[in-house]
């Protein structure tokens, strides 16, 4: 008789294990009779099996590196076996729903590739790494759960339900996932004499953001059926939310990002990681908009994976072989080229040659070579460092530059260096501010994390690296906003310590950036609620990470998340 889950020894009549074998036995019984195991039956086994997991101390359950699994659980010798059985529970319980197991299997193949439709463009599909994200309906922690041999990340053996259960924290579950959207209808465009629609309005991309897309931009995936979708370009993009999430992991015709101004679609790019797409994907998309939207595509231009912006419609005419819009980018692409062929000499060649007409990236480039002595730019770091210290003042590259120099630079140097780049307008100053904090708690964090044990901040390093990426280029009252917006999310007592900020809050590191900087503090004041109160509170003389400045810390903390926000309308000299 066929099984599909073998029946565990148990000598010791241990009554736990009797009740995962009596849902075996289940589990059992129906894939004979069926051909496959209803879920209902497999959450049996599955809760069985977590309730015998959990009997097992914690400590025993801690990884030791000087003993293997099945040396420290010697007391549990069924435990591995037992825990290998959830695991296959768990993904026969993901499969669809079919008569067998073998169609269950078919079905999702199928449902990695999308339907046929009346349009010939053919298919892209997502990127085989990602297949699991798919399967899993964007949970990528069970699909990390389950790739793991008998331990997850953290390295505790724990069960399927204590990885999933939001509550159930050993250290702090990681809820890493994806999101699908339930009703993808929400992010479809709508098109009508020449302009495209979210929402019932002409799309603009020029405030939409995210953590890994440009400003201005938004993403999208084209379905095979002439379908496109974005996100809200009015909302800020979710780190979890990629171009899989449009259509479900099933392929695409083409995907990447968008650039509109007032409906009218302006660039294009095929920057996903999800979907990879080709030249000829970016070709057949091009023919779809020129076909079927009926777009005019020399008013539109498209770059490829690492290449340079070029005219739709040649690109479209050549099947992509046209040369860039202007010779530097054609230059630059001929070094990333050599780059990517390891070839030094032409490599050096062609970035010279994009500098001489004026390319910044191949500038920015070549001192990063250059100070970290790569591709054959030995002995020329000094010269690097003087590059990358012009290039501080361009938004692009300035949050990279300062990366690079404080690995580089002597601290006192480093600070010089971020001193003159603190010389301009309030906001150009605020954004140095951010910027330096924002590098000063991530050397920390890196510095601080030590095996298991993670510091106890509330924020993430994504979620401060979108701060900096936000504040870019905004008037003074919008950053202030901005960062009590981000203060304000951060607000709640999630340790429950008693205190709002541990000692290495991001705020921490903030306020020892802006205490050096009594200008940018009187024009905070004007745009604060306790404005005068911070201008009083906050003193040069304070280490805010120690715990002696607790209390100074969390009042100037409660100053930046008040609720009250910039009266933007009456500051128009500040306006962008």
């Amino acid at each position: 008789m066929p099984t599909i889950f073998p029946i565990i020894e148990n000598k010791e009549k241990n009554k736990d294990i009797a009740l995962i074998n009596e849902a075996i036995k289940g589990c059992n019984e129906e894939f004979t009779s069926k051909g496959r195991v209803e879920s209902d039956t497999l959450e049996t086994l599955i809760s069985a099996i977590n309730w015998y997991i959990k009997t097992i101390p914690l400590n025993v359950r801690q990884k030791s590196p000087e003993e293997t699994w099945e040396e420290q659980l010697k007391l549990y010798p069924q435990a591995i076996q037992i825990l290998e059985i959830q695991k296959k529970a768990v993904v026969t319980m993901f499969l669809p729903e079919a008569d067998t197991k073998t169609k269950a299997r078919w079905s999702l193949i199928k449902g990695l590739i999308s339907p046929k439709t009346n349009l010939a463009y053919p298919g892209k599909m997502m990127d085989p790494a990602y297949w699991p994200e798919a399967i899993f309906a964007g949970n990528t922690y069970v699909h990390d759960w389950l790739t793991n041999a008998t331990y997850d990340t953290q390295n505790y053996f724990r069960s399927f339900l204590e990885t999933i259960v939001h509550n159930q924290k050993i250290t702090g579950i990681d809820r890493r996932y994806v999101t699908y959207v339930e009703n993808p209808k929400k992010y479809k465009l709508d098109f009508g004499d020449g302009l495209f629609y979210f929402a019932g309005h002409p799309i603009d991309t020029k405030n939409s953001d995210g953590v890994a897309t440009e400003r201005g931009t938004v993403i999208f995936a084209a379905s095979k059926d002439g379908s496109i979708y974005t996100n809200n370009p009015s909302s800020s993009l979710d780190i979890i939310f990629h171009h899989s999430a449009f259509l479900q992991g099933k392929s695409a015709l083409c995907a990447g990002t968008l650039k509109f101004k007032e409906g009218k679609l302006v660039e294009i790019t095929v920057s996903s990681g999800h979907y990879k797409p080709t030249r000829a994907n970016l070709v057949n998309f091009l023919d779809l908009l020129k076909n079927h939207y009926h777009l005019d595509l020399s008013q539109i231009r498209v770059k490829t994976h690492g290449g340079s912006f070029r005219n739709a419609e040649k690109f479209y005419k050549t099947n992509g072989a046209c040369l860039p819009d202007n010779k530097a980018d054609l230059m630059w692409e001929h070094a990333l080229d050599a780059f990517y062929k390891k070839d030094e000499e032409n490599l050096h060649f062609f970035l010279d040659k994009a500098i001489a007409l004026g390319h910044e990236e191949a500038l920015f480039s070549k001192a990063n070579f250059m100070v970290n002595e790569q591709f054959g730019y030995k002995n020329q770091q000094k010269e690097g460092i003087k590059i990358l210290q012009s290039l501080q003042s361009n938004p692009r590259f300035r949050f990279h530059i300062k990366n690079l120099l404080s690995k580089v630079l002597p601290k006192d140097v480093e600070e010089s260096t971020s001193a003159k780049s603190l010389q301009g307008a309030p906001s150009q100053k605020l954004q140095t501010i951010i910027e330096n904090a924002s590098l000063e708690y991530r050397k920390w964090k890196e510095t601080k994390t030590v095996s298991f044990l993670k510091p106890k901040t509330t924020e993430k390093i994504q979620e401060i690296m979108h701060l900096v990426t936000k504040s870019k280029n905004l008037s003074f009252p919008k950053m202030i906003n901005l960062i009590q917006d981000f203060f304000a999310a951060h607000s709640q007592d999630q340790h429950n310590t008693g205190k709002v900020v541990s000692n290495h809050s991001f705020i921490s590191f903030f306020l020892n950036e802006l205490k050096n900087h009594g200008d940018v503090v009187e024009e905070m004041a004007r745009y604060l609620v306790n404005g005068k109160v911070l201008q009083k509170q906050i003193n040069k003389e304070t280490d805010y990470t120690n715990t002696s400045a607790m209390q100074a810390r969390e009042q100037l903390f409660q100053i930046f998340s008040d609720a009250g926000k910039a009266e933007i309308e009456s500051q128009n000299k500040y306006q962008q």
